[in-house]
């Protein structure tokens, strides 16, 4: 009688769905299928520091983009009244010049998030590319690649970016003063190569897999694989190098 109960209570739990991974075996006869944006969405929430990261975040961009909406000409000069502390008409005071302080910081904070943004999706499709490329394909297709990363890699952006800064001053490029799309174009020519090796390392492991000789023996192309079978397997790495760098582009410019 008491294996009969073991046994019982055995097959019991193997259908007891797991809430953190609802799409295990046993489970699905439960509750149904769960897709992964799904469950990384719940976790997410259940995440308090995050949820309040991302609400801080919000506002931050929200505010820079509702800039000329909610706060006065950042150019605005007023001789009167210089370098005054905070106040109900200047929230955090004014310059050597009386220009507002809070406004010329949210009008910086749009162009900081322009180029960040910008050069995190150029560096984000360049390092795709190149990784896939060499992962899938490898012999010298890799070799060719990764050889052009270690290339990339010997150039310091720092001092690209300033020898830039002083061509567009003080040569023909005059015509780009003023403008982000350099800045943004540089800092993303540079700053594909981490994920260029991630996402290479990933195709790597993964072209081998069952699902992929699957795909081959269906007669679908190397592109249409690449597309459709594996880079779903990367977004998680594509979006923490996308949340990382926008960062540190920002710093950078």
């Amino acid at each position: 009688m008491s294996a009969v109960t073991a046994t019982s209570e055995g097959a019991l739990a193997q259908n007891v769905p797991d809430p953190e991974y609802p799409g295990a075996l046993g489970s699905t006869n439960t509750r149904r299928h769960e897709s992964m944006l799904g469950l990384v969405a719940r976790r997410f929430w259940r995440h308090k520091p995050a949820v309040a990261g991302l609400i801080i975040l919000i506002i931050l961009i929200l505010s820079a983009i509702l800039a000329p909406y909610i706060t006065m000409d950042p150019d605005a000069l007023s001789v009167s009244e210089r370098k005054q502390g905070p106040s109900a008409a200047h929230i955090l005071g004014t310059d050597e010049a009386g220009r507002d302080v809070f406004a010329r910081t949210l009008y910086g904070g749009r162009i900081s998030l322009t180029i960040g943004l910008a050069a995190t999706v150029i560096a984000l499709l360049i390092g795709t590319a190149i990784g896939a490329l060499a992962g899938y394909f490898g012999g010298p297709m890799d070799a060719a690649m990764m050889r052009l990363t270690d290339a990339f890699l010997c150039f310091p952006q720092l001092f690209v970016l300033i020898v830039l800064g002083t061509l567009i001053r003080t040569t023909e490029l005059r015509v780009l003063q003023g403008s982000i799309l350099p800045i943004a174009l540089v800092i993303g020519i540079l700053s594909w190569m981490g994920l260029a090796r991630l996402v290479r390392a990933t195709f790597l492991s993964l072209k081998e897999k069952e699902f992929v000789e699957a795909a081959v023996a269906q007669g679908k192309g190397p592109v249409r694989i690449m597309v459709s079978e594996l880079l779903p397997n990367i977004v998680s790495t594509i979006i923490v190098f996308f949340t990382l760098n926008i960062a540190n582009n920002m710093l950078l410019e």
